[in-house]
């Protein structure tokens, strides 16, 4: 299937979550694009979430979806709290890359989805003190953060009295 689109807005900030098709063993078709269209989003994301079944053990299509993570941002919702519960954090910590948040949850409850999402933010490099402003992309977020070390250099260099002509150059 193809890769579904859901954007929605979480402490102001918008979150395009990719819904991508859960791995299985295909060889050919619909069903294999389907797969490779979600490998790809899985690379170009911002911020990976793993959604793995907490009440059933790490099978190897998690492996192979966790594999996806590797050396990305990574969010990991351990689903199912609301069932008997099988797996635990240290089960899913040696699954991912040190560095990858790990929510419990239950989808059926709702639970655990506000920390959920505050876990993607993070993630994303987002923090509360940017005020209102909405960050839509990674790009945005790259100019943003380029244009902040650039008005440090401007304040240090004006604080050792460079003319102000050089300091605009940059």
């Amino acid at each position: 299937r193809d890769v579904l689109e859901y954007p929605f807005s979480h402490r102001g900030q918008l979150i395009r979550l990719l819904d991508t098709a859960g791995r299985r063993e295909v060889e050919s078709g619909a069903e294999a694009t389907g797969l490779r269209l979600g490998e790809t989003a899985a690379r170009e994301a911002d911020v990976v979430l793993l959604v793995l079944d907490g009440s059933r053990p790490i099978g190897e299509e998690d492996r192979e979806a966790a594999a996806l993570t590797r050396g990305r941002p990574t969010v990991v919702a351990l689903n199912k709290t609301d069932l008997d519960f099988y797996l635990s954090i240290q089960d899913v910590e040696q699954l991912v890359e040190p560095g990858a948040r790990i929510v419990p949850t239950s989808a059926s409850e709702g639970t655990g989805i506000e920390n959920l999402l505050d876990a993607v933010l993070e993630q994303a490099g987002w923090r509360e003190d940017v005020g209102s402003a909405v960050i839509t992309s990674a790009r945005q977020r790259d100019c943003l953060s380029r244009s902040r070390e650039a008005l440090g250099r401007a304040l240090s260099a004006q604080e050792m009295g460079a003319p102000f002509a050089l300091i605009s150059m940059d």
